[in-house]
């Protein structure tokens, strides 16, 4: 089929330069830092594999409690499973955690998920269509996510 082969020729276009440009956002070591203590987690839609290998190349195995790629488990955002999943694991309620992220995907399954959702605008989503999905804050800046947060 020619849209598996396609994406078969992405991945291994994606292993070979996964880590050529990936870098952290400026002040997000500094945040890490500021949360030590604060069961964290990461939940992307990329495959467990290129997110583990994309933590370890930003030295960043261990700082979070639960890591699910989007193939971790049979749903992936926006539906709200992977977000209950780490609820469960980190020992969190909804009304105690927050949904931190930079795509409409993320602001949805926070929603679904009964969580305070935090869309952050220095990813790849335009300001404008993070703002339609009206979630409870959006912010500009990494230190205004450190500011909510550590209250």
């Amino acid at each position: 089929d020619g849209a598996e082969a396609a994406h078969r020729r992405f991945v291994a276009a994606y292993d070979r330069c996964l880590l050529d440009s990936t870098r952290a956002y400026p002040g997000v070591d500094e945040l890490l830092a500021r949360l030590d203590g604060i069961p964290l987690g990461v939940i992307t839609n990329k495959s467990q594999r290129h997110t583990d290998a994309i933590l370890a190349g930003l030295g960043w195995q261990g700082r979070f409690a639960v890591v699910l790629g989007g193939d971790a488990l049979p749903a992936q955002k926006p539906d709200p499973l992977p977000l209950r999943h780490f609820l469960r694991l980190a020992g969190c309620t909804p009304a105690g955690a927050a949904m931190v992220g930079d795509g409409v995907v993320d602001v949805q399954a926070g929603r679904a998920a009964r969580m305070t959702t935090v869309a952050v605008t220095y990813g790849n989503t335009a300001r404008e269509t993070l703002a339609a999905e009206r979630p409870d804050f959006l912010l500009d800046r990494v230190p205004d996510l450190a500011d909510l947060i550590i209250l």
